[in-house]
């Protein structure tokens, strides 16, 4: 797990919701890859934080396969525009799911 570290200069900067679908709208990402990151951001409180679907649960919102959906939160992570907050997990693959906040790039902002 990668948390974010607030004394790091180079981590991405925590943004609220709606900004993020702003900056995801003008961003010259793939059409799904676009449509899962604001599927996401659905479940975001409005400071960008919080997202927490299951893997079920975000790939039925998205109506894609569970891998396909993982697949483009992997994307997102990589280029910095979410950034996994706390890990889930329990026993038996059951218990809580992943835990993300919407983050901007801070090379992306300049």
């Amino acid at each position: 797990m990668t948390a974010v570290k607030a004394d790091d200069p180079t981590a991405p900067r925590p943004v609220g919701r709606y900004e993020w679908e702003a900056i995801i709208r003008r961003l010259n990402l793939s059409m799904k890859t676009s449509y899962v990151a604001l599927v996401m951001a659905t479940y975001a409180d409005p400071d960008g934080t919080r997202i927490r679907p299951t893997a079920p649960e975000l790939a039925a919102a998205a109506r894609m396969g569970e891998s396909t959906v993982a697949r483009y939160v992997r994307e997102l992570r990589g280029a910095g525009l979410v950034v996994k907050t706390r890990r889930g997990g329990g026993r038996n693959g059951t218990g809580k799911p992943n835990e993300y906040r919407l983050t901007v790039p801070l090379d992306l902002l300049e």
